[in-house]
Order: C-alpha cells, then sequence, then structure tokens
C-alpha cells in the first residue's frame, strides 16, 4: 500500500473527531461508483480549514492521486493565481513537477485529457465563490474516475448550485466545555481556580464565542503573558537571592 500522503501535521482540536466522521460519512469514500462533492461551510476561524486538514490526511492514501490547494480565496487575487493553483492541482495528482500552465483554460484541457481515468480526493480550501471551482476544475469533475472526491471549504452555503453530487456539512461553534479544553491547550489555566478567576476565564471564553481560531491566539497571547509574568517574579527572586546572599555574606 501508498505511505499515507499528509498535507501537514496538524493537532486535533476538542470536537473534531465527531465533525470529521460526519464529513467523512457524507464523502463516503468506500461507494467507488459515485462522484461526490462536500461543501464545508461556516464562518471564518471555526475550523473549516482543520477539519479539512484531517480528513485529507486520512483518506488521501486510498486515491490515485490527490490534492490539498489551500488559501484559494487570497491566492487568486494575485495576479497569475490561478494558473500556479491549476499547476499545483496537475503537478499533486501526477506526483511530479510539471511547467506552469500558460493559460487556465490550457489547464482545464489538461484535466480532460491526463486525468479522466484517475480516481482523485480534490481539497479546495477557502473557496470565495463558484467562480473559483469553475476555473480550476471547469467541468471536468464528471471525467474523473467514479469514486472520486472534492472537498470544498467556504463561508459560503451555496457556492455550489444544488446537485445529487453535493452534499453540505455545517460547522458549528464548539461548545463551552470543547472551548475551554482547546484554550486550557494554549494557555495556562489551573484547573482548581478561585471563583474570581473562574468568573473572568468564564467572561473571556464567552468573548471568544466558540470560534477555535480566536481561541487558540488569544490562549497563545495569555501563555506568553503569563510566562512574562513568571520570567520577572523569577528575576525579583534571583536580585533578592543575591542582595540576600551579599548582606548576610553567604555564598
Amino acid at each position: 500500500m501508498e505511505a499515507k500522503r499528509q498535507v501537514a501535521r496538524i493537532e486535533k482540536v476538542a470536537g473534531t473527531d465527531d465533525q470529521v466522521n460526519q464529513i467523512m460519512s457524507l464523502m463516503n469514500i468506500d461507494d467507488k461508483d459515485k462522484r461526490i462533492v462536500v461543501v464545508v461551510h461556516g464562518e471564518g476561524g471555526i475550523g473549516k480549514t482543520t477539519l479539512a486538514k484531517l480528513v485529507y490526511n486520512q483518506v488521501s492514501c486510498d486515491f490515485d492521486g490527490c490534492s490539498f490547494l489551500a488559501d484559494i480565496k487570497e491566492a487568486t487575487q494575485v495576479l497569475g493565481g490561478l494558473q500556479l493553483l491549476q499547476t499545483k492541482l496537475i503537478s499533486d495528482v501526477l506526483k511530479r513537477e510539471l511547467e506552469d500552465v500558460a493559460f487556465v483554460s490550457r489547464g482545464t484541457e489538461f484535466f480532460r485529457d491526463s486525468l479522466c481515468n484517475m480516481r482523485v480526493f480534490i481539497i479546495l480550501d477557502d473557496v470565495k465563490n463558484a467562480f473559483h471551482v469553475q476555473k480550476l476544475i471547469g467541468d471536468c469533475f464528471d471525467r474523473f474516475a467514479s469514486g472520486s472526491r472534492i472537498l470544498v471549504t467556504t463561508r459560503n452555503s451555496v457556492v455550489l448550485e444544488e446537485s445529487p453530487q453535493i452534499r453540505t456539512y455545517h460547522v458549528s461553534r464548539l461548545d463551552k466545555d470543547q472551548a475551554l479544553q482547546l484554550l486550557r491547550r494554549h494557555a495556562s489555566i489551573p484547573t482548581s481556580s478561585s471563583r474570581s478567576n473562574f468568573e473572568l476565564w468564564n467572561d473571556a471564553l464567552n468573548a471568544m464565542a466558540g470560534l477555535p481560531l480566536l481561541i487558540e491566539v488569544m490562549g497563545a497571547f495569555l501563555d506568553i503573558k503569563a510566562r512574562r509574568k513568571l520570567y520577572e517574579l523569577l528575576r525579583e527572586f534571583i536580585f533578592w537571592k543575591r542582595d540576600f546572599q551579599m548582606q548576610f555574606g553567604l555564598p
């Protein structure tokens, strides 16, 4: 069996196991007779890309060719961005370096000519609208081998027109327990706190509204502040100890 492909090493976030399982159920990769598109949608910072990476790492080795195209909305804002994305997509699926695709239309022709018999898994991450999908894939999805899958992450729940091939999954915010678990992973929060501290953390969690990205950023910020405070206390202790030793002539 082919070595397992991984788009990146990534930590699981609280609650992702259930979400990944639900997405996997929609993908139904054991059904080799269908081509399926799964649209994973939700607000920014909700964890769509994290879920896509976890799914990719789990199932990519089951396909003839795979590609993970990240940050499509941002990449397409650069001149020639679509061509670069198509070049990466084709190179990933064929598993070899490829010269830049000169024109977007030539890229879709390449799909028709070279990839039509391959069972592929393609992730299109952070898609703004159907234009991106159309330009990257064109009408080639039906030309891929049966059993192919495309997973799209987007903030737009209706980024693609309804079709029997298309299934959607809405990513919900973390509940309070999941949010606290994630915050504890990124910040130094004692398991037992005073009532005032507990209320402070509770207010912080309410402000972060169950958004994983915001919780991770805030947790890292709080952890840095805690470490700085600890460093300041250690410095004060070292200076106090030095003065104490000098005052009493201790070694």
